[in-house]
């Protein structure tokens, strides 16, 4: 079954309750995940946090005004050193 030119099918139900249950909430679907934010609150997407950062760096996406995060600068972190692989313990035998 269809909906009607002009109205949400049934598949938009459950968005269109959450709405009405929660109205001080934005509903946004990511990917297939439903992402829950307070009204007015910025959400940055992206497929990497560098992309967000790069967002977040970006002239005139903090508006300290309207709530959104500022970008705070972190200082450079010295590369991890190598992990060194360790075996297993040697099963015993009896």
């Amino acid at each position: 079954m269809t909906a009607p030119a002009g109205q949400p099918g049934p598949g938009d139900l459950p968005a269109r309750v959450f709405r009405a249950l929660y109205p001080g909430y934005d509903l946004h679907a990511v990917g297939g995940t439903h992402v829950v934010v307070p009204k007015g609150t910025a959400l940055l997407a992206a497929p990497t946090l560098s992309e967000i950062a790069r967002q977040l760096a970006s002239p005139g996406s903090a508006d300290p005004a309207a709530g959104a995060p500022v970008p705070v600068p972190l200082p450079q972190r010295p590369a991890p050193a190598a992990c060194a692989r360790v075996a297993p313990p040697a099963a015993r035998t009896s």
